[in-house]
């Protein structure tokens, strides 16, 4: 699920692309690597990511690179960068993971040099959700004084949405508790675990989806708000 603050993106990349309906696109890298145990298909995954992104591409505004750093190390994810903006004529979103990536321990080495070059570079760059929270500001106001735009992966929790200053972020909560049988209600800015709420996913699966995304979008609306509102004043969330 996608929260927006601003899809006012550099006209000078995207001109017309800019649609009403904001829709990034992701690369698959992290199922990638969960389902291709070599790199025998990468080429492949590639043709077809860049096909759907040509045959799609009145739908979409921006997509993101394939960061597979651990997989393939970084000159190849720099070059596969650059060979989607040859073919697609947009830049891809660069995600930055850096040396403290907890989850593929030493395969990620971007350094915020790195980060600098993309803020510099492109209209609109990407934050892994492992980020240490203790760079956020000093990187998002960094990107925010070279007119880029932040992405955050993975970072819906109430508790960093409201706290650091994304253009947008994104994550799959909204579905991800629904697979243990439970559910989120929002109250205002507060989450409630609603757990073991079974009986009537047991009758209809697709309520708990339905469910989820319903109360998560309710979450959006209060986050998008938020940020739209901080434009004039410095509004406290609910939860404080």
């Amino acid at each position: 699920m996608l929260f927006l603050k601003n899809t006012n993106l550099s006209k000078e990349y995207y001109g017309e692309a800019v649609k009403r309906n904001f829709l990034l696109i992701d690369s698959g890298a992290h199922t990638f690597q969960k389902l291709e145990n070599n790199l025998d298909g990468l080429d492949k995954w590639i043709k077809v990511y860049i096909r759907f992104l040509k045959k799609n591409q009145d739908y979409w505004n921006t997509y993101v690179e394939m960061d597979i750093d651990n997989r393939i190390g970084y000159k190849q994810v720099a070059e596969i960068r650059q060979h989607l903006w040859d073919e697609i004529g947009v830049p891809p979103m660069p995600v930055w993971h850096g040396k403290d990536h907890y989850y593929y321990n030493d395969g990620f080495n971007r350094t915020i040099q790195d980060w600098k070059n993309y803020c510099k570079t492109f209209p609109y760059v990407g934050l892994s959700g492992s980020t240490p929270v203790k760079y956020l500001p000093k990187m998002l106001e960094y990107a925010h004084k070279h007119k880029c735009q932040v992405h955050g992966f993975a970072f819906t929790s109430p508790t960093k949405v409201f706290q650091y200053d994304f253009d947008t972020v994104d994550s799959t909560s909204w579905m991800q508790l629904f697979r243990y049988g439970n559910i989120t209600m929002f109250n205002g800015d507060v989450p409630k675990i609603i757990k073991n709420y079974k009986l009537k996913f047991d009758l209809n699966p697709k309520y708990g989806r339905n469910f989820g995304f319903a109360e998560w979008c309710k979450f959006s609306r209060r986050v998008e708000l938020h940020w739209e509102l901080k434009k004039h004043f410095e509004p406290k969330p609910l939860y404080i």
